[in-house]
């Protein structure tokens, strides 16, 4: 299995790197983040463990207000007919509860847990904790709103993932609190082949056997995406993409783009090494 990844600067900047590397090694000395299988670093390791990039967390924008769903999803005839989310446990699974607070859900019979801070998410969820993910935690009160709004009577959970080990841990946390529904509006990038393969996919798999529904977001990344086959006809060394070798990636004054590289050689691991030039 192959991937890579850069960040692009204007002229002048910086490559930089993901923040975080994760090993296989729960015990590893100094983490700042552990799961039953792994740990999370700050940075690589210097002993010669082997390591890999954290699969890293992506937050979509908020545009509606929760009002605005409950139409957009027809929920109010829901409500006149007395259905209202009473019984049901809903999981919020978001990095964005930074600096926004929980105080807009003050309201909903919520619970808040931070599983990056904490294997077994003991630990209630810190508003004033930073982290990778959105700057403002507007997103995953935004989330918990309409959560709110649509099943009014539901017992809501605020729970703090921020990638592949605190994902592991909020499994578990579901799994242990039997959480009914979790809802998930983040996006992992250049973890696994898209294709329902990857370090995600058995951990997703034991919701489902536990009768936990997993609601992700979907689509707001597929026109930002370009696949196929590799094909190099002229035998020079890049991928011809549409009788080319490049494609164009427009970044504006001040601007940063992301660009992740992934092919699927799981079962030939190390036979390529393809890297993106710009």
């Amino acid at each position: 299995m192959g991937w890579s990844e850069m960040v692009l600067q204007p002229p002048g900047g910086l490559w930089e790197q993901p923040a975080y590397v994760r090993v296989e090694q729960p015990d590893y000395p100094g983490a700042i983040a552990r799961s039953a299988t792994g740990a999370v670093l700050a940075a690589p390791p210097t002993d010669g463990t082997p390591w890999s990039y954290e699969p890293d967390l992506r937050l979509d924008g908020v545009g509606w207000s929760s009002e605005d769903a409950v139409d957009a999803l027809g929920a109010r005839s829901w409500h006149a007919s007395g259905i209202r989310g009473a019984g049901v446990r809903v999981a919020v699974f978001d990095v964005g509860w930074f600096g926004a607070g929980i105080d807009p859900l003050g309201f909903v019979p919520t619970g808040t847990w931070d599983c990056f801070l904490h294997p077994g998410c003991e630990v209630p969820l810190d508003p004033l904790r930073p982290s990778t993910g959105s700057a403002d935690g507007s997103h995953g009160v935004a989330c918990a709103e309409i959560i709110a709004a649509v099943a009014p009577e539901a017992e809501v959970h605020l729970v703090r993932v921020q990638g592949l080990t605190s994902f592991e841990n909020a499994v578990d946390w579901a799994i242990r609190h039997e959480i009914d529904i979790i809802s998930m509006s983040l996006s992992f990038f250049n973890s696994s082949f898209y294709d329902g393969r990857g370090p995600f996919a058995p951990l997703v798999q034991r919701l489902v056997d536990h009768d936990i529904l997993l609601v992700a977001s979907a689509g707001n990344a597929a026109g930002q995406n370009l696949d196929g086959v590799w094909r190099d006809v002229d035998g020079d060394g890049f991928w011809d993409v549409d009788g080319d070798n490049a494609f164009e990636v427009e970044v504006s004054a001040g601007g940063r783009r992301s660009l992740f590289v992934s092919w699927d050689e799981f079962d030939r691991c190390g036979v390529s090494d393809l890297d993106v030039e710009v």
